[in-house]
């Protein structure tokens, strides 16, 4: 019975947690939206929306946080906010590790409240499109929140060193190659800053304007991190039609929205297939970082190299879902169709990044370990060949340090033996001194028994006589 208690009780813990985050990522973007209106409601391009439009197009566009195609009026908008997304699923996680979920049974649960909530919500909202997408979205959106924070009873029981290895090495993989993302962002914005700033003309007339056409943009900012990493491996990325299509290799794009960030794309005829070397280079350095960090021996080379494999498939695996996740509607026209072809930025991100860190990995054994000595197993004979071998070594090339060492233990050792033999002499000395001594005393005593034991002679004699000649006086 204690048992059912504590589960409802855990259960109300989770609908509490899942619900609270619901609630306040809807009016989140509820008041994001109205507040994004009122900033830019004196731009042209505006045309006849009014704040309670505002206001109903952000509860709608909460839907599409999990996934969802909403309609809104003529046009479709299925392009996930990225930004919002992983700002509600931290929320969620952070939420969730208060809870300590212990078993799997509770993560699924969270996923089964997190769909109610959408269905609930769905139901009143009523948006003529795919809304019901989301149901799917928001369980799993739950249940990867609820395994990573309780990761500690869920995941951590059921990995191994092999697989911990594998998914250290992804981590490091994602960070460096994150980090070569942010700084090439950046010099490509700092290069197009002008152009940028000529299109936010067109929207605001104040600096607030400015400053909440901005915060639009960021909704959408790792969206926008994926096309770069898209663009720089060749893959490219599209706005519209697949014919506007843009990578290093080539630029043909047609009339382009009125979003200040489609001015960082370069023109029409625009080629760079040089700056494909960044991504191999950065691979081919990973490797040997991570060859050296993890002191990687002959005997576990292989291994390893197994372990490589599986974290660049990690690695792509997490692009290639970030990449679905950056695809969609997200307005009329053009904007109608933008995004980037998963099955593409899988490939080229394993020619370009994947296959370069296994390679490299794959020699390094034969640089590094190369002139390293194959090990032996640990054994009486072994042990002796490894002193032979050290003496003679020793003998042969002594180096400076060791002859010293060899020269003041032979010191040490010369000062103990004549110590032992100083010793050793003064013991002999002492026991035939000794026994002088005694046989002198030995002597003395014998020549001082003589004359005694001659008296001594003399007087039985003299008892004799006198003895005889008393029965003859008697007689």
């Amino acid at each position: 019975m204690n048992e059912v208690l504590l589960t409802r009780a855990r259960a109300k813990r989770i609908l509490r947690a899942t619900l609270q985050v619901s609630l306040m990522s809807l009016i989140g973007t509820v008041l994001l939206a109205v507040f994004s209106y009122v900033l830019t409601a004196s731009s042209p391009l505006l045309g006849d929306i009014v704040l309670a439009d505002a206001a109903s197009f952000g509860a709608n566009y909460w839907l599409v946080i999990f996934g969802a195609d909403i309609n809104i009026g003529t046009v479709k908008f299925s392009l996930i906010p990225t930004t919002l997304t992983l700002l509600t699923w931290l929320h969620l996680w952070l939420t969730l590790r208060k809870i300590e979920l212990k078993t799997w049974v509770e993560a699924l649960l969270a996923g089964v409240f997190q769909a109610g909530i959408i269905s609930v919500l769905g139901l009143l909202l009523q948006n003529p499109g795919a809304w019901w997408t989301a149901i799917v979205g928001g369980f799993f959106f739950a249940v990867s929140a609820a395994l990573l924070a309780g990761k500690t009873h869920l995941l951590i029981p059921y990995s191994n060193d092999f697989l911990s290895t594998s998914f250290q090495i992804s981590k490091t993989l994602l960070t460096g190659f994150g980090a070569l993302i942010l700084v090439f962002s950046l010099g490509i914005v700092l290069l197009n800053f002008s152009k940028i700033m000529a299109v936010h003309a067109l929207y605001y007339q104040s600096a607030v304007g400015d400053l909440g056409l901005l915060g639009i943009e960021l909704l959408y900012l790792p969206t926008f991190l994926l096309w770069v990493v898209a663009w720089l491996c060749g893959a490219g990325f599209y706005i519209g039609e697949v014919s506007n299509f843009t990578s290093i290799f080539a630029t043909d794009l047609g009339p382009l929205p009125g979003i200040p960030v489609f001015a960082v794309i370069p023109d029409n005829g625009f080629q760079a297939s040089y700056l494909l070397g960044l991504p191999i280079v950065l691979a081919c350095g990973l490797g040997i970082f991570l060859y050296r960090h993890h002191q990687v021996e002959r005997q576990n080379a292989n291994r390893y190299l197994v372990q490589v494999v599986l974290a660049g498939l990690i690695f792509v695996s997490i692009f290639a879902f970030g990449s679905a996740l950056a695809t969609g509607a997200v307005g009329p026209g053009n904007l109608g169709k933008v995004g980037v072809a998963p099955n593409l930025v899988v490939l080229w991100l394993l020619l370009i990044f994947v296959l370069p860190l296994v390679i490299v990995s794959f020699l390094l054994r034969y640089v590094k370990l190369g002139k390293q000595r194959e090990p032996k197993a640990f054994n009486a004979v072994n042990v002796k060949e490894t002193e032979t071998e050290t003496n003679l070594e020793l003998e042969t090339n002594p180096e400076p340090e060791t002859e010293l060492t060899i020269t003041a233990t032979l010191e040490q050792e010369t000062q103990t033996d004549v110590a032992i033999l100083s010793e050793t002499t003064h013991e002999i000395v002492t026991e035939s001194a000794i026994k002088t001594i005694e046989s002198t005393q030995e002597a003395e005593s014998e020549t001082n028994l003589e004359p005694a034991l001659e008296t001594d002679l003399a007087s039985v004699e003299e008892t004799n006589l006198a003895l005889t000649k008393e029965p003859e006086e008697d007689k």
